[in-house]
């Protein structure tokens, strides 16, 4: 862990110097609206204590709402996506975070998609650089992902594909400054869950990845999952702009991928910790919420 915290500064730290100022830990875009198109999710929309929801089944709506304001916590931001219900909460889920290493997912899944494009798939160094991208959190094998793939403008292109309509690249190609909402992250998450973007080999290639990251890093939403669940997930952590910004963001199924009796999405953005293991606390609190409802 300790190794990948300090490859991570060696990436995108030197960031205040070139840029001369403080990055704002995180700033409010558009006021929350209906979800992407296709998501699923059906109106009405309601807000109440700060936690925007929508979904069919009331029942569901107000139980996860509830665990959301019990569990939120200070510097947090959290989108949670019901699949079976289509039900849909969110707390500060419009506001911008650093990103920090959960964009290895995403950038593994925008290389796929550009090689399904050129009608093949990814090559041997590839699929080694995703594997210790998302099972150990390379950076440098991050990097030559995020070089193969053509870097911000080709990523982004993915991430409009599928509904990611607020993420932004940093200008200077920094990945790991990569800034996102809680929103688009479950957005992506609900592609590898049951999108059509990418192909199902890829989609599933990708979430043995998420399913088989190394123990030291499965804290965030595998923390507190029920025993038996398979959550795949991807974590971020970076020392930037003067606190800790922790991220988590996971797919939990049933016992061996069943969708039966778990299908859910959730994002968990933090900045402001003192520390990494007080940012990794947050975050993983935050995201029992989900466990606690569904």
């Amino acid at each position: 862990m300790a190794l990948a915290v300090t490859l991570l500064a060696l990436v995108v730290v030197p960031v205040e110097a070139a840029h001369g100022a403080r990055l704002a830990e995180s700033s409010p875009v558009a006021p929350a609206g209906r979800p992407a198109a296709g998501s699923g999710v059906s109106e009405p929309i309601t807000v109440a204590q700060g936690v925007t929801c929508s979904g069919p089944d009331q029942r569901t709506v107000a139980r996860l709402r509830a665990a959301i304001v019990a569990r939120r916590q200070a510097g947090t931001a959290i989108t949670v996506h019901d699949l079976r219900t289509q039900t849909w909460c969110g707390y500060r889920e419009t506001e911008m975070f650093v990103t920090a290493s959960i964009v290895k997912a995403s950038t593994v899944a925008a290389l796929m998609w550009k090689r399904q494009k050129q009608g093949r798939s990814l090559s041997a160094d590839e699929r080694s650089w995703a594997a210790s991208a998302i099972r150990v959190s390379s950076n440098a094998a991050q990097t030559s992902l995020w070089n193969a793939l053509g870097r911000g403008p080709e990523y982004l292109r993915f991430a409009r594909a599928i509904g990611m309509t607020s993420t932004t690249t940093d200008p200077g190609g920094r990945w790991g400054l990569t800034r996102t909402t809680t929103r688009d992250q479950v957005r992506f998450l609900d592609e590898l869950a049951t999108g059509t973007t990418l192909t199902a080999a890829n989609r599933g290639h990708l979430l043995a990845l998420m399913r088989s990251v190394t123990a030291s890093q499965r804290w965030g939403v595998p923390r507190h999952a029920p025993s038996g669940d398979l959550v795949a997930v991807k974590n971020g952590w970076l020392p930037y702009g003067g606190s800790w910004r922790v991220n988590s963001i996971g797919y939990v199924t049933g016992a061996k991928g069943s969708t039966a009796t778990q299908h859910y999405t959730v994002a968990v953005l933090s900045t402001g910790s003192g520390s990494m293991s007080t940012g990794v606390a947050r975050v993983s609190a935050a995201a029992r919420a989900a466990h606690d409802a569904l």
